[in-house]
């Protein structure tokens, strides 16, 4: 594997992670969103939604995960391909 190849590798890694950080982020906002309207409010319309708000923010978070796990399996089986067939030449 040349130079080229690795800084891609580098920067598929990189991007996968941002993807991780970005789904996080999104479920804090989410979760942060649900505390505040069962905290705030004390109609049960309002803690249905802050409710609704926590729950959607577990579902985020979790498929991020399954989608970074998912990812980091595909990017280590292309890389164990690319080195065996640059093994073979």
């Amino acid at each position: 594997m040349d130079l080229r190849e690795q800084f891609a590798e580098w920067r598929t890694q990189l991007a996968v992670e941002r993807t991780l950080l970005a789904y996080t982020r999104t479920a804090i906002g989410a979760l942060a969103a649900g505390v505040g309207f069962l905290i705030i409010f004390e109609q049960v319309i309002f803690s249905t939604i802050g409710a609704i708000f926590i729950i959607s923010s577990l579902v985020i978070f979790v498929l991020g995960w399954i989608r970074f796990l998912h990812l980091q399996k595909a990017i280590h089986r292309e890389s164990l391909a690319n080195s065996k067939s640059n093994h073979n030449n």
